[in-house]
């Protein structure tokens, strides 16, 4: 999944719920690795802002 997901890293609709997965499912240094992707290829502010909210919150999630 991982390099289907990087192959497509310019699209925050692939990275962020192929995130949220990783952080479920025990991948979390999968899941920091695809947010730090999300930032740099971010295409504007709001969208870098909701990997880095989503960096803030990776613990919490179910």
């Amino acid at each position: 999944m991982m390099q289907s997901v990087v192959h497509f890293s310019k699209s925050a609709g692939v990275l962020y719920p192929a995130v949220v997965l990783y952080a479920k499912y025990g991948g979390s240094e999968e899941a920091d690795t695809l947010i730090n992707l999300g930032i740099r290829s971010a295409p504007d502010i709001g969208t870098k802002e909701r990997f880095e909210s989503l960096r803030a919150n990776l613990s919490e999630i179910p």
